[in-house]
């Protein structure tokens, strides 16, 4: 029996070319593998998956929890919001934290002092790790090397909020989650209505608030003010324990003089009712006050006339004064030469104080004799001439008195 012979190329070219359709089809089918090859490619790298052109470095931390972490959904690792890399891996350790592994661009140095905080990207609670890579002084992350649970944090799951709540307020908060759902349902229909009026609402509550927006201005600027205030107080503390002690001191002797005060307060309405007789006699007296004020404002009425009477007696003086400013200019050198004088005289006055007692009588005597004297010296035109107008007469009168020379008696002299 002969051993069967494999076929050649040549003969698999042959039936290609010879059979109708089977070259069409096998050269689509052979473009269609490639194009699949090329598309899971392209899909591999992009979607985050292995790519044999980079190069990255392992690291692996430490976290209290790990929710939500699955590592083989590609979860990133972020810088600054850029994906350097994935998560690979997540186990638990010895002390009950969860270790995670992550790949990370080598082109990106880890060091150990590194920060990690591990976030939800989505509401679907689907994680990524946010990285700090830290720097001096720290030193980079060596191969085997974990960064320490004190580093990393976590996010807080809702779960963990609603588990310590008590049983009541969990069925309350799973009511409002049905009743949301049930108000909800018609949405698509109600909801646009229900927006509209909602602006409506809010166009109206604008007013208001701006108006608390200019409150909260306001209370802002009072907690500022405030805030100085409490500065400087407590900058002054030693002020302030004076103060304290100050009042301290005033109300400990208020308390000692209580009965004092109270005797004090007793005889007020006594002193409020002599007030208000004081008060009374004022309210006469202001009415008395008044027409004195009348005749005043009267007055002012006239002061303007008398001031312009006196500047015209004052410029009259003036002009006086003006003329007499020579007289005085030359009078100066007598009143300087009767100076010596003036002290003389006064000596002589104090010598004829005695004999001005006796012109009392002399006075008296030339009383009577005054109109004769008019007369004589009227009619004569000289003390010496023997005639008068009436013509030549010799005249004469003689008076003898043995007891005053001047021939009167002295007043009070006995006869």
């Amino acid at each position: 029996m002969n051993a069967l012979k494999r076929p050649s190329p040549r003969r698999y070219w042959q039936r290609l070319r010879t059979t109708p359709g089977l070259l069409r089809n096998v050269m689509a089918m052979t473009a269609a593998i490639v194009l699949g090859l090329v598309t899971g490619g392209y899909l591999l790298v992009n979607a985050g998956g292995w790519n044999p052109l980079s190069s990255e470095s392992e690291v692996q931390a430490e976290f209290e929890e790990l929710p939500a972490v699955s590592p083989g959904t590609q979860q990133e690792v972020r810088m600054a919001g850029v994906k350097v890399g994935k998560i690979v891996d997540a186990e638990p350790t010895k002390q009950g934290h969860g270790r995670l592994t992550m790949t990370v661009d080598d082109e990106h140095t880890v060091y150990d002092n590194a920060q990690l905080v591990l976030r939800p990207k989505n509401p679907l609670n689907e994680m990524y790790v946010e990285m700090d890579p830290g720097g001096p002084p720290g030193k980079p992350l060596g191969e085997g090397e974990v960064i320490p649970v004190e580093q990393t944090q976590r996010p807080v799951q809702a779960d963990e909020v609603l588990k310590h709540l008590d049983t009541r307020t969990q069925n309350a908060i799973t009511q409002l989650i049905g009743e949301s759902d049930a108000a909800l349902a018609n949405a698509p229909e109600e909801a646009p209505r229900a927006l509209r009026k909602l602006e409506e609402s809010m166009d109206r509550f604008q007013p208001i608030v701006q108006a608390l927006g200019e409150r909260n201005k306001v209370i802002e600027e009072l907690m500022t003010d405030l805030a100085d205030i409490s500065a400087a107080a407590a900058g002054d503390d030693q002020r302030l324990v004076s103060l304290i002690d100050s009042v301290q001191q005033v109300l400990a002797g208020l308390s000692d003089n209580e009965d004092e005060l109270r005797g004090a307060l007793e005889e007020l309405p006594g002193t409020t009712e002599q007030l208000r007789n004081s008060m009374k006699s004022v309210s006469g007296l202001t009415e008395e006050l008044d027409p004195a004020l009348k005749n005043i404002d009267a007055a002012t009425h006239e002061l303007p006339d008398t001031v312009e009477s006196v500047d015209s007696l004052v410029g009259a003086l003036s002009g006086t004064i003006e003329t007499a400013d020579p007289v005085v200019e030359k009078a100066r050198p007598l009143v300087d030469d009767l100076q010596p004088v003036v002290g003389n005289v006064h000596d002589s006055l104090d010598d004829l104080s005695p004999v001005t007692q006796e012109m009392d009588y002399v006075t008296a005597a030339l009383v009577p004799f005054l109109d004769d004297l008019g007369a004589f010296v009227y009619n004569t035109h000289s003390l010496f001439t023997l005639s008068d107008d009436h013509g030549g007469l010799g005249r004469g009168h003689l008076t003898v008195n043995t007891q005053s020379v001047l021939g009167n008696e002295r007043a009070g002299d006995d006869e």
